[in-house]
């Protein structure tokens, strides 16, 4: 019976063997299969030495001749008689037989090849410490992948390919090695273990780690393993350390929070948010204000829809502009009943939010538009599906939206932006060269659509490391340290480790940030970072009443950010309940309860400062606009360096 089981084992066992060198991206391939095909050498023998032997004794014999079949120094022909006697079935004796044969040859080869790898991977290694000696700063990625090879190529380019890259994780196939080995310095190692690699800090280096895996949690995990490994270094060392974590996951946010990062530089990108802060960056709200009111229609409610929404609310909050949004889905009573649930003040009577449900590929789409939506000025067409199978609906919807506004107002002086999200980044150029079909190349018409979102844009250089909104967003809590302290003789050190503390005040400073461009857009003025560009005073523009409509502006933005965070306005009498609860460690708002008694009109701050015996809340808003050529230019920890310039120039 004892040879019939070993049999079936084996068999059971190459076949997942088989199975195993047929998966392309396995990691540790070979260590599994030469330790599957080792086990199978020790099953084959294992009856022949129990013919013999004791139990005891039919192991050590078997691991010795195992040992043996590696080294090419044992025998099988010495077992064929005891196998045909044992085995009275002939076609399973012979079996057996060809079986044994056969793994005498893949032992010894398993063997070669696994010591191979081993070797490669740890010369891969000694390149990693050499990269160390002589390579200024260090860019380790978790995994090679589409994304990272993107990001890695444009990073090549922006530093003039004079930087060498290491991938961790790293099992590519034959052709990835060849189109890179022209375009990239670079080197793999095959761990899977990004904190493994060993990353020698000075002064003059930077280390910049991307986890950029495609699976969320396992970027998570890593970032987690880094925080460990780095985050007991001296504080000038920890700054050398830039960690870069990529997630769509919503508890990403909160699992980012406990880490204990002290001033770890990391950065936490959720696409979809990038997405749609690098689209209202680089096409602005503003441009789509037609007689005083932007006009911003979503089609599709799912994440980059959601994160269109809660943006454009608090980007929108402009003087004397009245901001209307209308989202039209598929599944738009649950869409919006979720999002009531989870930020119910965005829906108060302070902002014109309307939720239509409607199929874009149905009639009741086309009456919503004509009935509702007819002087639409921005549409960003998300989907309801963000992936690649998504794109070519979006571009259908684009396509048709921007004919159907072209017809309802033929002699319109201003048609409507129509931005759609795109996955694929190969689609990209294409959807920006969209025309009518016509034989002459001039009298094509372009269809304007504005691609946003994809690789191209998002796995970027410029987008990643150099993202203008990142660094002011630093600037900008740097400057309400120095508004909060009475100071701007203020510990940097300390200012960078509670930026680094929570994301809700990365994403508050960032909202604040990129709203600089929609203030300045109130005074007629821009910033750019050409140093050639001829810069204009602020001061100059500032009268008693620009600063209170910028005052009232900036009030207005920070509450609707607040709100599209979950919070909720909170009464005098609210306030006293949850400081005598021990809600709010004895603080005015409440960050565990998401209430503040600031989230009010602007005229009714200074009587609600009074009440709580607070200094006047308006005035922190004055001081940051009149710190805003500060922020544009303050490179204490970052190198911001923008000039204020009038808009058009």
């Amino acid at each position: 019976m004892i040879w019939f089981i070993c049999l079936f084992l084996v068999v059971l066992i190459l076949v997942r063997t088989a199975y195993l060198l047929s998966k392309r991206n396995e990691k540790f391939k070979s260590v599994k299969v030469f330790f599957y095909i080792i086990l199978s050498a020790f099953l084959i023998y294992f009856p022949v030495f129990c013919k013999e032997l004791s139990l005891s004794g039919a192991v050590v014999g078997d691991i010795i001749n195992t040992m043996q079949m590696v080294t090419l120094d044992a025998s099988f022909m010495d077992s064929y008689s005891v196998i045909y006697e044992s085995i009275k079935i002939s076609i399973i004796a012979n079996a057996y037989i060809l079986i044994l044969g056969l793994l005498h040859i893949l032992v010894p080869v398993s063997a070669i090849v696994t010591a191979y790898d081993c070797i490669v991977n740890f010369l891969s290694y000694l390149r990693v410490d050499i990269i160390n000696l002589k390579s200024k700063d260090v860019y380790v990625f978790s995994d090679m992948n589409n994304s990272s090879i993107k990001l890695a190529l444009d990073i090549s380019e922006k530093m003039n390919h004079n930087v060498e890259f290491v991938f961790a994780n790293c099992v590519e196939d034959k052709k990835i090695r060849a189109n890179l080995s022209d375009k990239l310095n670079y080197y793999t190692v095959t761990s899977d273990r990004i904190d493994s690699i060993y990353v020698k800090l000075k002064k003059s280096k930077q280390a910049y780690f991307f986890n950029l895996s495609d699976n969320s949690d396992d970027n998570i995990n890593n970032t987690l393993r880094l925080v460990e490994k780095y985050g007991n270094l001296p504080m000038d060392e920890q700054r050398l350390i830039h960690i870069y974590l990529f997630s769509d996951e919503k508890e990403t946010e909160t699992i980012v929070d406990s880490m204990n990062k002290s001033v770890l530089d990391i950065k936490y990108f959720d696409i979809a948010r990038v997405s749609v802060y690098k689209l209202f960056d680089e096409y602005p709200l503003y441009n789509a204000i037609n007689d005083g009111c932007i006009s911003l229609l979503i089609c599709g409610m799912d994440n980059i829809g959601e994160e269109t929404l809660k943006a454009a609310l608090w980007l929108g909050q402009l003087a004397n502009v009245k901001l209307k949004i209308n989202v039209i889905d598929s599944k738009a009573i649950d869409k919006k009943n979720e999002l009531k649930l989870n930020y119910p003040e965005i829906f108060c009577d302070d902002y014109l939010v309307n939720f239509y449900q409607a199929n874009t590929n149905d009639c009741s789409f086309i009456s919503i538009l004509k009935k509702y939506c007819y002087d639409t000025s921005y549409v960003v067409v998300c989907g309801e599906n963000n992936d690649e199978n998504n794109d070519e609906n979006n571009i259908g919807i684009s396509l048709y939206l921007r004919r159907f506004f072209l017809k309802q107002n033929l002699v319109a002086k201003q048609f409507p932006i129509i931005a759609t999200y795109i996955s694929n980044c190969e689609k990209v150029d294409v959807v920006k060269n969209l025309k009518t079909p016509e034989l002459k190349e001039e009298k094509r018409i372009s269809y304007e659509i504005v691609p946003f979102g994809g690789a191209n844009s998002i796995y970027s250089y410029d987008s990643v490391m150099n993202n203008p909104i990142e660094k002011l967003s630093i600037n900008v809590h740097l400057a309400y340290e120095e508004i909060f302290s009475g100071t701007d003789k203020i510990d940097y050190m300390k200012a960078l480790q509670n930026y680094n503390a929570f994301e809700v005040n990365k994403k508050s400073n960032r909202a604040n940030a990129m709203h600089i461009r929609y203030k300045l857009w109130m005074l007629g003025l821009d910033y750019t970072d050409d140093q050639n560009a001829e810069e204009v005073d602020l001061n100059e523009y500032l009268n008693e009443k620009t600063i209170d409509e910028l005052m009232i502006a900036e009030h207005d933005r920070w509450m609707a950010f607040l709100r599209t965070e979950g919070w909720e306005t909170a009464s005098l009498e609210d306030v006293e309940h949850y400081k005598k609860g021990g809600f709010s460690n004895g603080k005015h708002n409440c960050s565990f309860l998401k209430m503040h008694p600031y989230i009010c009109p602007f005229n009714e701050l200074l009587d609600r400062s009074d009440a709580l015996n607070l200094p006047d809340a308006t005035k922190y808003d004055k001081e940051l606009i009149t710190m805003i050529p500060l922020i544009v230019k303050n490179k204490a920890i970052t190198d911001a360096n923008y000039k204020i310039i009038k808009r058009g120039k």
